[in-house]
């Protein structure tokens, strides 16, 4: 009878569905041989070749750069490239629909109306025509006809917004008056629409909770409601769903910080709070990125890395570590499904030339 009922349990055992195995840490962070210069507020843009173009940023307080260089995912280095024709900083570097690279505006140290694009076929800058305010800590959007949309940035009484127009390379005014803010973000919906969220504006720099959607067919920008809480320096990246995510940024300063996290839904028009993230976390417009797994690689202002997961609603870091709290740093997703992870500068306002590789290991969450 006992070993009737052992063999029978055997046999139930086998009949079960095996479980599923132990899911590991989605990815990892290795460190690269260093840029050719330390950077922070840089700009980092994949170009058509799968090179990254690094251009200008910040050495420290008030040592702004006009310096280039291309990161090859190949050889995984970096080298020199051609010299901007100014230096900048918080600048916005734009991919145009011929392979080129719409470099405008910035600090240097004073708010830019210049602008310039790079070819990566000839590695030169050529001067276009200015800028219709002079902008810093803007945004810049390309829409769904190839025009670039430029928002904030400006002073009181310029132009809040204006289009870049790649057929005759000039900029125009928009009429439309959008709130005057810096420090936001734009995200390109999936029908055409750009949702402008936080950032500070006014003559107080009062940080905002506010967010308006500009709508290309129009040239209009309309009221789209209010974040569950202000933000400035905080990163929006859309998902595949359609919504968008937004992360961290501060209500004023380093001790404003945040961890929280909410979505924005643009079929409902509303805002609402996910999970939070691991560590609190501001100026990291630049350094989150979504993968082709749907998951969002977020970067900065920790030594963790980590990663959202829609279908689980959750944040969890990933395998390896950043040396040090670093702010305005670049995170590019590479053609290869990598991530260049770049620069920023420490508490001490000091940039670094390092840089750091994400691999994701597909085991997922």
């Amino acid at each position: 009878m006992r070993t009737r009922l052992s063999l029978m349990f055997v046999i139930v055992l086998l009949a079960l569905p095996l479980a599923a195995p132990a899911k590991g840490i989605p990815g990892r962070i290795d460190s690269l041989a260093p840029m050719t210069s330390a950077r922070a507020a840089h700009t980092a843009t994949l170009l058509n070749d799968g090179r990254v173009l690094l251009a200008g940023g910040m050495l420290r307080d008030r040592a702004m750069l006009s310096s280039s260089e291309l990161y090859s995912p190949v050889s995984n280095t970096f080298s020199p490239a051609a010299e901007m024709s100014a230096r900048r900083v918080s600048h916005s570097a734009t991919l145009l629909s011929d392979g080129r690279v719409l470099i405008a505006g910035g600090y240097g140290p004073g708010r830019l109306n210049s602008a310039e694009i790079y070819d990566p076929q000839s590695d030169t800058f050529t001067v276009v025509g200015a800028m219709a305010a002079a902008r810093g800590g803007h945004s810049a959007t390309v829409l769904g006809d190839g025009r670039v949309l430029l928002v904030g940035g400006a002073e009181a009484g310029e132009a809040a917004a204006e289009l870049f127009d790649l057929t005759t390379e000039t900029f125009t005014a928009l009429d439309s008056a959008a709130v005057m803010r810096e420090g936001h973000t734009a995200t390109l919906l999936d029908d055409g629409r750009v949702l402008i969220a936080g950032g500070q504006g006014g003559a107080d720099a009062t940080v905002l909770s506010s967010a308006e959607i500009f709508d290309p067919a129009a040239g209009s920008f309309s009221a789209a409601g209010d974040m569950t809480f202000p933000r400035r320096t905080h990163g929006a990246v859309r998902l595949a769903d359609g919504r968008v995510l937004i992360v961290g940024g501060s209500d004023g300063g380093w001790q404003g910080r945040y961890a929280s996290a909410e979505t924005y839904d643009p079929e409902l028009g509303t805002f609402t709070v996910t999970a939070a993230m691991q560590a609190p976390r501001f100026k990291i417009g630049s350094a989150i990125v979504p993968l082709e797994s749907g998951q969002i690689l977020i970067a900065g202002d920790s030594a963790v890395v980590e990663l959202f997961s829609v279908e689980g609603d959750l944040f969890i870091p990933v395998d390896g570590r950043i040396n040090a709290r670093y702010l305005y740093m670049t995170a590019t997703l590479l053609d290869d499904g990598r991530v260049l992870i770049t620069g920023g500068y420490d508490t001490d306002i000091e940039a670094t030339a390092q840089a750091w590789i994400y691999t994701q290991d597909g085991s997922g969450f």
